[in-house]
């Protein structure tokens, strides 16, 4: 028989946070703020991009700022618009008020040596250049103890005398700082999917890459950022965590062949959500990284951004969560190699295969804990390493399956994974349990996860509820059942620790999370509740922004309340297209969507308050009309009140601000939960301002703390 014991949750506690700073890459700025040597209109708006980019790296508290190089457009024969932008980029990071070092990158000091490349290569006399207008080529530099090391990757290879310069003062720095804490920064990355990929532009050839990664194995380093591509991946070579960082000016339009949709602006140039920078907030063991969206913001020579003074609710990723109580069905191939054609542009004799990352990247900026994958992705080499990487920045994963796989090699795999998984959700019929029961107990003994039981339902349990049959896949139980609680001690209790509760698309999510909450308590057993985005009828197209965010919103607040280990939601990026069409918190060019920031910033809010006990729940105020999707719920914390009002009605959500504001003396914050600020109201008209500002619609969602 199999360990089915209830496993807690595994956190590593990084402990105590010990500053932060930020990386910022290729800028690509230009002589003056509106002439470009580029034939694409975006590069235009690069000066006015990185000044938005330093307004707000002023906002921060920063201990340092690092650059990874493509500081400048022109390249250094083309002087003298080289000197003119780097007396730009100079007089922009004037006002910079953290400490700043720099790299260079491929248009500071010319490509790596290919012979097919269409520009120059570095060369003695660009090297000069960059001497001249930027300093050093690369840096060692500490801060409270750490260590902070920048090269310039296009040396590597070169054969110049250079290179051997900075070869050896790397390996002695590193031999140096042999046992501290190193990160590490550079313009090229080694690789971008697999260490063993071939040569292409857009990686350090094969040779150098060899050596600097068995730099990083030997010396522990921590992490290292790179540049060039302007995208975002994260890979691991061994302990060291790698991510490759987007550009503040543009996107490459290469890489838009990794969304199977129509591209971004310009072809793909100007995907402006995918423009940013990386925060990295250091702790006494390990860091954790934040993406901050610029989404293309611009900010005019003497022109200043507008800030708003409100109380910004700190980043969560999966393993600083308190309350990870939302999780998402991995659906859409969340480890995709995707090939990238020849372009005619940066590579023409050859094709790069990429990840996409970009849903890793939202789940862990939504601070998304738990993931739903079907057996099958374990038996891939690529995704099961995959899922090591993942694990490693705290996620966790739950299997789902028809029934126990048979074979022999199978069972051996779930069980050398057993650490990695958290739960196996197996769905079966009820009426053939001994069955299932007689699989369950050929399983090896030592597999160690949550085993979760989920009923297929038959045409005859759907025609009970009342509900119109159609010819789709339904499991779980659902809240129309009759004495849930006895008919999971009769048929489940004695072989699963867990069960899953389908909330479909007609039902209410508080009767659904209420009836979880109170059969847990009865049987000692856990729920899995699956929320439903899409509609019953996989012929109709759920599009309302409101409703998913609606039910996301009640999902995750009565999932804190009711100490629901997990629910999951059946859509992470858009589906527009085959069965149930729905939109999703992310959508197909993997941008975020108001759903995106919704579970962003409440699973921020809900660790901010994790440690307050809940007193009371005022039920005489829960009101749910689904006609006018109205919900009113008030929680009363041992200091303050939670409140959470939905309604597509203004005046109704304005009139339960109104009463907190004249019911409340001390102080009342409204969750902005599209930016994750606490704005404080003190009367209606602050309220009205805040609303107005927002840069998308509220979409009738309040969550007040007061």
């Amino acid at each position: 028989m199999i360990n089915n014991s209830t496993r807690s949750r595994k956190r590593n506690d990084a402990g105590k946070r010990l500053f932060t700073y930020a990386v910022i890459a290729d800028t690509h700025l230009n002589e003056d703020e509106d002439n470009c040597n580029s034939p694409f209109d975006v590069n235009r708006l690069a000066n006015r991009r990185l000044r938005y980019v330093v307004n707000d790296l002023n906002t921060r508290d920063l201990a340092l700022v690092f650059h990874l190089g493509d500081v400048v457009h022109p390249v250094p024969s083309m002087d003298p618009l080289y000197a003119e932008s780097a007396a730009r980029f100079h007089e922009q990071m004037s006002a910079l008020r953290h400490p700043l070092h720099v790299i260079p990158g491929n248009h500071d000091v010319g490509d790596k040596f290919i012979a097919w490349g269409p520009a120059g290569t570095v060369n003695d006399l660009f090297l000069q250049a960059w001497t001249e207008y930027f300093g050093d080529h690369y840096f060692y530099v500490s801060h409270d103890g750490i260590a902070f090391i920048g090269i310039n990757a296009q040396l590597i290879g070169s054969g110049l005398s250079m290179e051997q310069e900075q070869k050896a003062w790397l390996e002695y720095t590193l031999q140096e700082l042999n046992g501290e804490r190193i990160y590490l920064f550079t313009h090229y990355p080694p690789f971008l999917a697999d260490a063993d990929e071939p040569e292409h532009y857009d990686n350090i050839s094969e040779a150098g890459r060899g050596w600097l990664l068995a730099l990083l194995k030997k010396h522990n380093v921590e992490a290292l950022f790179a540049g060039h591509v302007h995208h975002f991946w994260y890979n691991q070579v061994d302990n060291c965590q790698c991510y490759l960082l987007p550009s503040t000016a543009f996107t490459r339009q290469d890489y838009a062949e990794m969304f199977h949709v129509g591209s971004a602006a310009e072809f793909g140039r100007n995907d402006e959500a995918k423009l940013g920078y990386l925060l990295v907030h250091v702790h006494e063991q390990g860091h954790y990284v934040e993406m901050v969206r610029c989404y293309g913001n611009e900010t005019a020579d003497n022109e200043s951004t507008l800030l708003i003074a409100n109380k910004l609710l700190r980043y969560v990723n999966p393993e600083t969560n308190k309350v990870p109580v939302l999780g998402f069905d991995l659906r859409q191939d969340w480890a995709e190699m995707v090939q990238i054609p020849p372009s005619g542009g940066l590579d023409e004799f050859d094709r790069k295969w990429v990840r996409n990352d970009y849903a890793l990247l939202a789940l862990l900026e939504m601070g998304v804990k738990s993931l739903r994958i079907p057996f099958a992705d374990i038996m891939n080499l690529n995704r099961r390493k995959r899922l090591h990487e993942m694990q490693k920045l705290g996620f966790e994963f739950t299997l789902f399956s028809f029934g126990i796989p048979e074979d022999a090699f199978e069972l051996e795999v779930a069980k050398a994974l057993s650490t990695l998984i958290s739960a196996w959700e197996i769905s079966w019929p009820v009426e053939r349990l001994d069955e299932l029961y007689a699989s369950i107990a050929k399983l090896p003994s030592d597999i160690d996860c949550l085993m979760t039981f989920s009923a297929l339902r038959s045409k005859a349990d759907i025609m009970e509820s009342g509900r119109t049959y159609y010819h789709v896949i339904n499991h779980g139980y659902t809240p129309s059942d009759k004495h849930l609680s006895d008919q999971l001690t009769q048929s489940i209790n004695n072989h699963f620790s867990a069960y899953v509760l389908r909330c479909g698309f007609l039902d209410s999510v508080w009767n659904t999370v209420n009836l979880a909450a109170e059969t847990n308590k009865k049987t000692g057993l856990q729920s899995s509740i699956h929320l439903r985005l899409s509609a019953d009828n996989p012929a109709e197209n759920m599009t309302s922004e409101s409703f998913i965010c609606k039910r996301l919103a009640e999902a995750m607040i009565y999932g804190w309340l009711f100490k629901i280990d997990t629910i999951y939601c059946d859509t992470l990026a858009t589906n527009d297209r085959g069965y149930f069409p729905r939109e999703g918190v992310i959508d197909r060019l993997y941008n975020p969507k108001p759903g995106y920031y919704l579970v962003k910033h409440i699973h921020a809010f809900l660790t901010s308050i994790h440690n307050k006990s809940v007193t009371s729940i005022d039920s005489k105020i829960i009101e749910f009309d689904q006609k006018n999707e109205n919900t009113l719920l008030r929680v009363k914390l041992e200091d303050s009140q939670l409140i959470l009002a939905i309604s597509t009605n203004e005046v109704c959500l304005k009139d339960v601000v109104s009463n907190v504001i004249e019911d409340k003396s001390g102080e009342i914050h409204r969750l902005n939960w599209l930016d994750g600020t606490l704005q404080e109201l003190t009367t209606d008209s602050d309220y009205s301002s805040r609303v107005a500002i927002n840069r998308v619609e509220d979409l009738g969602i309040e969550i007040l703390i007061a």
